[in-house]
């Protein structure tokens, strides 16, 4: 065989083999869907934090109005003991 024979079928060869191998392995998902996947856990992640900061609020507001009542009761007491 000549030279130029025996480099295509190496070519050959190689090309098959490449793919075979790109073809045995696990297919690997598109660029996009991984972008789509990535927005939708930051906005299921945003979702989570603006329910904790919602919460948060209402503990505050919780917290305020029995540290008030402690404080009223507190004054009511004061003055009645004296």
């Amino acid at each position: 065989m000549n030279i130029i024979s025996k480099k295509r079928i190496y070519a050959v060869l190689i090309t098959l083999l490449l793919l075979l191998l790109n073809g045995c392995g696990e297919p690997q998902e598109p660029a996009v869907n991984q972008i789509n996947h990535l927005a939708q856990d930051s906005q299921a992640i945003e979702k989570g934090l603006e329910s904790l900061s919602n919460h948060e609020q209402e503990d505050m507001k919780l917290y305020n109005v029995i540290l008030s009542q402690g404080r009223e009761k507190k004054s009511n007491v004061t003055g009645l003991h004296c």
